[in-house]
């Protein structure tokens, strides 16, 4: 089920002011070295760091064991968004140093056996100039607030000699918060913005190997949408993870999102490409 509101309002076209924009990209790398602490966290930690108590192809004791994961994501984002139908979509092509706002990321893991419960939290606040087509109007400017969390079960279908596979299945929710200034061409300059919710299902798998035994290696594949919120929406990552001790595990990879909805006038296909690092707390 998708929710929206919209809205639009011609503004006069503005002149950015030079040191502004030094302090915002300064304050952008700032916060940029704050997430990546963040990224590496949460989804290391959802892909692997139960080892930490039982190992990777272990069924722990008769007990729950808990990871908590914050992390850092430095994405790059590249694909089109459009508020208004009638409206040419605004291009976004960008790196992490130009894209990032503010981020907020953790994830994680509840686990009991062969079964365990991964969730996941995401705040995203992305913008940074964007091209269009034509005439009509000579560029834009555009803003994303993403909000986004998941709730999966997962099943250990193979767990042996230091390897093990998991099947999740479960739901991600979203909102996106979408802003879009266009600069005048033929047109006046131009501002919409618009606010769509939507739950999707989700499928994947996540497969872990012992490199050794404090090295582990993670893969993660999850897929949804399927018309029912988004159109499509998949994700792939892929990272190793260390274990400092039973408590404590520093993880790295890299990690792509990518999404395709269209609900009335929003158009938002985007992907989001990046490295992550995150610390996981075992309990």
């Amino acid at each position: 089920m998708k929710m929206r509101n919209t809205g639009s309002k011609d503004i006069p076209l503005q002149t950015p002011n030079a040191c502004l924009h030094a302090i915002r990209r300064l304050r952008q790398i700032g916060l940029a070295g704050l997430v990546i602490v963040a990224v590496v966290a949460a989804h290391a930690l959802a892909a692997g760091e139960a080892w930490a108590q039982e190992g990777v192809s272990g069924e722990g004791g008769g007990g729950w064991s808990y990871q908590v994961t914050p992390y850092i994501w430095l994405p790059s984002m590249s694909g089109d968004l459009r508020v208004e139908t009638g409206d040419p979509p605004a291009n976004v092509d960008t790196s992490f140093l130009d894209l990032l706002d503010f981020a907020f990321l953790i994830a994680g893991e509840a686990r009991k056996g062969r079964w365990g419960i991964l969730g996941e939290f995401n705040y995203l606040v992305l913008s940074d100039s964007a091209s269009t087509d034509g005439i009509i109007y000579l560029g834009a400017e555009a803003r994303l607030d993403g909000t986004m969390g998941s709730l999966l079960a997962a099943y250990r279908a193979y767990a042996k000699a230091g390897a093990s596979l998991d099947v999740l299945a479960g739901a991600r929710a979203w909102r996106l918060d979408v802003q879009i200034d266009y600069q005048a061409g033929s047109l006046p300059a131009k501002s919409a913005e618009t606010s769509s919710y939507w739950v999707d299902p989700i499928i994947g798998l996540r497969g872990q190997i012992d490199a050794t035994d404090r090295i582990v290696l993670t893969g993660l594949a999850d897929i949804g949408g399927f018309g029912i919120g988004t159109d499509l929406q998949w994700e792939v990552l892929a990272g190793a993870s260390y274990r400092f001790n039973e408590t404590v595990s520093a993880s790295i990879g890299y990690r792509h999102l990518d999404i395709e909805l269209k609900d009335g006038g929003l158009l938002a296909n985007v992907s989001l490409s990046g490295p992550y690092l995150s610390i996981g707390f075992n309990f």
